[in-house]
């Protein structure tokens, strides 16, 4: 009698022990292995603007140490959930915790998609942050130029048109940011010419 073989579940740390060197960026949902080529230079641009602006707002609140901007991963302390978002911060009360699995509440989340991680971001990753509660969750498309957010509760993205806006905390300064400006194209300045 043949009998198929039962397909290995893959988990955190089959991730971590991954090695793919053609992308940045291995991620696993629900056991789910999804693996996303290097970022272009537009992605780079507009999550680099959000970063710094990021930044001048955390910092004056004390909470630059809860962006995290760069390599990360997020998992809930779960042992089948692995990603790794663009830009995320994390609540103020786990800031200085050691360890990445020690995270648990994130107050926002960033991720700037292509058109190969468009359903995935847009449908999977935002089932998976709504599941673990994530606050304000931005999708940000650069080649379409548009912006969506889905907070804590809703059953879909919307749209965002003129301006993102989200607070550290209740009772925070509001941080906006206006949407035409993280698409915007830069025109690169020449030397100066002497006389």
């Amino acid at each position: 009698m043949f009998m198929p073989a039962r397909a290995h579940r893959l988990t955190v740390d089959d991730v971590r022990h991954m090695r793919v060197d053609e992308s940045p960026r291995i991620e696993l949902v629900d056991g789910e292995l999804f693996v996303s080529p290097t970022p272009s230079r537009r992605h780079e641009r507009v999550r680099m603007r959000l970063v710094v602006a990021l930044v001048h707002y955390l910092e004056p609140l004390g909470l630059i140490s809860s962006l995290v901007a760069g390599p990360g991963e997020l998992t809930w302390g779960t042992d089948d959930t692995y990603v790794e978002p663009d830009l995320w911060v994390i609540d103020r009360t786990e800031a200085d915790t050691s360890e990445w699995t020690d995270v648990r509440t994130v107050p926002l989340i960033v991720e700037v998609i292509s058109p190969s991680s468009r359903r995935r971001d847009r449908v999977i990753k935002r089932a998976l942050y709504q599941r673990h509660r994530v606050g304000t969750y931005w999708v940000l498309d650069p080649e379409r130029r548009t912006a969506s957010e889905s907070r804590l509760g809703d059953d879909t993205l919307q749209d965002v048109d003129a301006v993102l806006e989200w607070r550290a905390f209740e009772g925070a300064p509001l941080f906006s940011f206006p949407v035409a400006d993280l698409f915007r194209e830069t025109a690169v300045a020449g030397p100066e010419q002497g006389a």
